[in-house]
């Protein structure tokens, strides 16, 4: 499982790392995600809110108009009756007659569309000829023996909420129009207004930077008017890109969206009345526009975008040390795995793996490795005498000078007790062998001085060549065992198995 572990543990962390960015990388995705619905929601909102507002309005108006209309036809009958029996108007009492129809404003209109007679004198001598549309209106109402109610809407020139009723006289001489200012028949009206509506939700909102309705009046080609409660009631004078977005919204019926930078973002939302031939009642139609703030969802965005920036390099960093500890640690347990505790040489598994890939090399260059078993002589006595703290310290005092004196190609390990195996690889003649041998017996030849006593210390060594003595691991250190014990036996420092063989 270590070799495992080892061998693919650059793998391992990468794909950890690359896991982990994929799965914040995700749920940043999910957050910014979930910031544009967020925000998309609230547009939802308003927009529902604005649209429920008109319906509601809407219902309001016409129920209240409802019992409207039928007092506005009774009032007009009575007019009609009494045209029948006056038909001079000017001998008429306008404001004796306000005062029996409870507050309405009277208007006789001629056939020449002008008001010749009305009880709201700012209206007297109106030419409706100027407005052409509401003047080909007035002539088919003028011409037909029908009594004819508008809806309730503001008024263009006082920004009242007006409602009018128009009956023709029976010789169609004169239309006879009755007006009513709403808030003062209905004065709790004034609190349904969608200006109201707008200002709360402006307020609820950080998005939304304005509400405005306008409204396409169709007396001319640009025709579109915004709708305020004050003056002027009905401002013209939009700019032409603004006004083709309303148009559009208007005669599509269809909300239209307009990117006018990165921050601002305007809704054109239609809000369409239509009368019971399924034309748009185009007096009692608006349009709302919204102008939302897009800065704060931007913001909002650019600091999760630099959250996670921050996130990811911190995570970067503390992967990169785990992944640096997590190197440390197997480097470490491999290292306990393979070394022996005491002096740090490679131990015997150590060893076992190395020899199999110096024998690989030694075959494919065709040369030579010898494996020389080296023993301490009389460790035992060392260690009965001295302590074993003394005989470890000797130990280590023996790694260290055979680690010193040896090739750097070379390799030696210690696999158990005072016994130590050597290999040297890349020889050539038993002369070479000789040499080094030779040179780490008189690494002997200087006591060791340990805690102010002096040891001397000496050592025997068999030694085996391969592939000429023997061609396994195993083979070669057993006839390197059994020549070092013959070198034990024979008092001599060294022996090779080939002189014990032959």
């Amino acid at each position: 499982m270590l070799q495992i572990i080892k061998r693919n543990r650059y793998v391992i962390v990468i794909f950890v790392f690359l896991l982990l960015v994929f799965i914040y990388y995700h749920g940043y995705l999910q957050r910014i995600e979930s910031i544009k619905e967020e925000h998309q929601t609230q547009k939802s909102l308003i927009e529902s809110n604005i649209l429920n507002s008109f319906k509601y309005t809407n219902i309001v108006y016409e129920n209240f108009e409802k019992n409207l209309n039928e007092e506005m036809k009774e009032y007009s009958l009575l007019l009609q009756e009494k045209y029948k029996e006056e038909p001079d108007i000017s001998n008429w009492d306008l404001t004796s007659l306000q005062a029996e129809f409870e507050g309405y404003e009277l208007y006789i209109i001629d056939q020449d569309l002008t008001v010749v007679a009305t009880t709201y004198k700012p209206d007297l001598n109106l030419d409706f000829k100027e407005v052409p549309i509401f003047a080909e209106l007035l002539k088919e109402r003028l011409t037909k023996d029908e009594f004819v109610v508008d809806r309730m809407n503001l008024s263009l020139n006082t920004g009242e909420l007006k409602k009018y009723s128009y009956m023709p006289t029976f010789d169609q001489q004169y239309l006879l129009q009755l007006g009513i200012d709403i808030k003062e028949k209905l004065p709790i009206i004034d609190q349904i207004n969608m200006i109201s509506v707008a200002e709360q939700l402006s307020s609820n909102y950080d998005l939304v930077e304005d509400i405005s309705f306008y409204k396409n009046i169709g007396i001319e080609e640009k025709s579109s008017r915004k709708v305020n409660y004050e003056e002027p009631y009905l401002e013209s004078g939009l700019f032409e890109e603004k006004e083709e977005f309303i148009e559009e919204a208007f005669f599509e019926g269809e909300t239209i969206t307009v990117e006018d930078n990165a921050t601002n973002i305007y809704r054109y939302i239609p809000y369409l009345v239509y009368l019971a031939d399924g034309e748009v009642d185009w007096w009692n139609s608006y349009i709302a526009e919204i102008s939302y703030d897009n800065s704060s969802k931007i913001a909002t965005l650019r600091r999760e975008r630099g959250s996670f920036v921050v996130d990811i390099i911190l995570i970067s960093f503390v992967f990169l040390a785990f992944s640096y500890l997590m190197d440390k640690l197997i480097r470490q347990a491999e290292y306990i795995a393979y070394h022996d505790s005491l002096t740090n040489l490679p131990n015997r598994k150590f060893f076992t793996e190395r020899f199999a890939k110096l024998i690989k090399i030694a075959d494919y260059r065709g040369s030579k490795i010898a494996t020389l078993f080296l023993d301490l002589d009389n460790f035992k006595e060392v260690n009965d005498y001295y302590g074993h703290d003394v005989g470890d310290v000797l130990l280590c005092e023996v790694a260290s000078r055979l680690q010193s004196n040896l090739r750097r190609r070379d390799f030696i390990s210690r696999i158990g007790g005072d016994e130590f195996i050597i290999l040297l690889n890349d020889i050539e003649s038993k002369a070479d062998v000789k040499n080094v041998v030779e040179k780490i017996i008189a690494l002997f030849a200087k006591p060791v001085e340990i805690k102010g006593n002096k040891i001397s210390v000496t050592a025997s060594i068999g030694i085996g060549i391969y592939p000429d003595d023997a061609q396994k691991v195993k083979q070669l250190l057993k006839i390197a065992d059994s020549a070092m014990y013959e070198a034990k036996e024979e008092k001599n420092d060294y022996t090779f198995y080939s002189s014990i063989k032959g």
